[in-house]
């Protein structure tokens, strides 16, 4: 694919929220990097500093965090999906999650200036709130799920919108990710 019409998928998410002037979009995009990563590749480990955005153009990633010394599947990504986690936002902050790519994947990356000191340009600010806001809303659905402790709702919920990923991992990963055991998601995933 090339990035021209890469970027432009990029583009036409963003619009949603607002159409981006070319002005802008010319800016937006001097900053982004198009890569290739290969399945298992550890994109961000813990205690690393958190340095770029992510756009998941294709592909699919699994997110980790340690929970009483033993690692735990927490999070999913899949293809049109922003890896956007909570130390982005806190310049020298580290990782308490590990992300893993489950299979070969193609993203953009924009910095976050932890690093480097350079900034995203501003007229990339509103889109950027735009993505905080629908990551907040995945966290808003996610606990709702949660909380009505019906495991055939969590499990039809994984399915419904990570079914690409979870098809990459063992059952006992996808398990975890909704706090259920192994068994008894294969039990309810079968029944659905």
């Amino acid at each position: 694919m090339e990035n021209h019409e890469t970027y432009n998928r990029l583009r036409a998410i963003l619009s949603n929220y607002k159409p981006i002037p070319n002005d802008s979009w010319d800016t937006i995009v001097s900053y982004l990097k198009l890569k290739e990563v290969a399945c298992n590749e550890i994109y961000i480990d813990y205690g690393d500093q958190v340095s770029e955005y992510c756009y998941l153009v294709d592909g699919a990633a699994y997110g980790y965090e340690q929970n009483e010394g033993h690692s735990q599947v927490v999070r999913l990504w899949n293809t049109n999906s922003f890896i956007l986690l909570g130390e982005n936002f806190l310049v020298n902050s580290a990782s308490n999650m590990r992300i893993v790519f489950s299979k070969a994947s193609t993203i953009i990356t924009l910095p976050t200036g932890a690093e480097s000191g350079e900034r995203v340009p501003a007229c990339f600010a509103p889109y950027f709130n735009y993505l905080l806001s629908n990551e907040l809303n995945y966290h808003k659905e996610a606990v709702r799920i949660f909380r009505q402790n019906d495991t055939k709702k969590r499990v039809e919920w994984l399915i419904q919108e990570f079914g690409d990923v979870t098809k990459e991992l063992p059952d006992e990963k996808s398990a975890q990710v909704i706090g259920v055991s192994r068994k008894w998601y294969n039990f309810t995933k079968r029944g659905i």
